[in-house]
């Protein structure tokens, strides 16, 4: 499997789950959705993140339109640009979870 596979099946499961939620939790407030993100879209994203990150482009942004459309979810952030979201959320970007995780990992491996 390519690295570019693997991550266009990763973000078409992503948005499985995030149609999942959306049915079941139609409203979802600031409080909930970080819950919801943090346990069920954010480990199909990084899964193996650290060893099959790629730097070609198309493959970094597939994976953020999927947080981009994740985050649009929440009640009352829909016309708040993406920067103030993630503050208001208190969410990383998956960037920011494969720089931290880059040094765990080799320290982990040696």
């Amino acid at each position: 499997m390519s690295f570019s596979l693997h991550y266009e099946q990763s973000a078409q499961k992503a948005f499985a789950v995030l149609r999942m939620i959306r049915r079941t939790f139609s409203r979802s407030t600031r409080m909930d959705f970080p819950i919801f993100y943090r346990a069920y879209v954010r480990p199909l994203l990084e899964y193996a993140n650290q060893f099959v990150y790629s730097v070609c482009k198309k493959d970094v942004t597939v994976i953020g339109h999927v947080q981009r459309g994740a985050r649009r979810m929440v009640a009352g952030l829909k016309c708040v640009d993406h920067k103030t979201r993630l503050v208001v959320l208190e969410l990383f970007p998956l960037e920011y979870h494969r720089l931290r995780g880059d040094p765990i990992l080799t320290f982990a491996l040696f």
